[in-house]
């Protein structure tokens, strides 16, 4: 089919299991919908010399032969761009020509060692996908990205040492980092804005987050399982959370220094069962959460100090089973909107520190 040039709608190659190539198409210039790829059989797809524009997006999935994607040299627009249950595929350097604007995603690519593919794209309207990619073990290629208009997820890469998304100043969506258990290096330093939550769950050997210093805001923060953090060092920048903070099941976590700059919690701020923790130093500038504040299960803390500049808990204050706990001094004149629940903490000397209350409307619980 080397003369057709132009395709209205899809192009579909579809379970072929005889090809060993995607080709055929030597003068295809233009495809105005997606370009779908699929099936065992072909070892390369280098048949696509001329095709510089593909309206809707490219998709290659399903492929269990495929090692490489190097016939797209002229492909400068590509929409969408899936990767899917590769699992022979070692490059896709054959597409690094081009901008991917629509949603990406690079799942089950199990040879793919980084996303050099990307290198041209700059600005991804949708969501970024990289889940479960044994060998991928960085994120050269994606230096130029500068805004995600949807989700940026990141999960079960068990190779990756090393996520470096330099120039990223944006993500519009929620951004999902998790079980990445080989991770030592996350730069992140330009992104300012968030507009869903920032999830970081099963890190095991990230040292600090110091790759958000520039963080500024987000929709909510979950801070989950990062067994080597010792404090919050690197959220410095941070000053609203316009949703939930939860901070939890942090093993080595000692204190919360490092979030100094955070004004405001929009709904709830929850510090759990985070066994080193003794004190909340870090909270300093902290003067409203919208809803509740828990502090729960945190077997080392003593006192829920560097909270002087607390003002209002929209709903209800919860201090319940911290087995260290003997008083509340450094605590603000704060008001609560509804019931303040103090209970089973062992070693409470002195309700010390809660003469700073102003109001409590509902109920009162020791």
């Amino acid at each position: 089919m080397d003369g057709i040039t132009e395709i209205g709608g899809d192009l579909s190659l579809l379970q072929n299991g005889s090809l060993t190539d995607w080709g055929g198409f030597a003068s295809l210039e233009h495809v105005e919908g997606r370009v779908r790829l699929e099936g065992d059989g072909p070892v390369t797809a280098s048949g696509f010399p001329a095709l510089s524009v593909i309206g809707e997006g490219l998709s290659i999935q399903y492929a269990g032969d495929l090692q490489s994607v190097s016939g797209f040299g002229a492909l400068s627009e590509g929409g969408d761009l899936e990767l899917y249950a590769l699992d022979m595929l070692g490059s896709a350097d054959g597409l690094a020509g081009a901008a991917f604007t629509g949603d990406v995603e690079v799942t089950s690519a199990n040879k793919l060692e980084d996303l050099s593919f990307l290198a041209n794209t700059a600005h991804i309207s949708g969501s970024f996908t990289v889940y479960g990619n044994s060998r991928l073990a960085s994120f050269d290629g994606t230096n130029a990205i500068q805004s995600i208009g949807g989700a940026l997820t990141v999960s079960s890469n068990g190779d990756l040492t090393d996520l470096s998304m330099p120039a990223l100043t944006e993500v519009g969506g929620a951004l999902s980092l998790s079980t990445l258990r080989a991770l030592t290096y996350l730069d992140l330093a330009s992104l300012e804005h968030v507009g869903g939550d920032v999830s970081l769950f099963s890190l095991t050997l990230l040292p600090d987050l110091s790759g958000f210093s520039a963080l500024v805001s987000v929709g909510g923060l979950w801070v989950h399982e990062l067994e080597t953090l010792v404090d919050l060092s690197g959220l410095g920048s941070l000053e609203t959370v316009n949703e939930s903070l939860i901070i939890q099941y942090n093993d080595q976590l000692a204190s919360l220094q490092g979030a100094n700059g955070l004004a405001s919690v929009g709904t709830d701020l929850r510090v759990y069962a985070n066994d080193s923790l003794v004190s909340l130093s870090g909270l300093d500038s902290l003067q409203s959460v919208g809803q509740d504040l828990t502090l729960k299960y945190n077997a080392a803390l003593v006192r829920p100090d560097s909270l002087g500049s607390l003002q209002l808990i929209g709903r209800d204050l919860w201090v319940e089973s911290n087995s260290s706990l003997e008083d509340f001094s450094g605590m603000g004149n704060f008001a609560v909107g509804n019931t303040v629940y103090l209970a089973q903490n062992r070693a409470l000397i002195t309700l010390d520190g809660l003469d700073s209350i102003t109001q409590i409307p509902l109920h009162l619980v020791l």
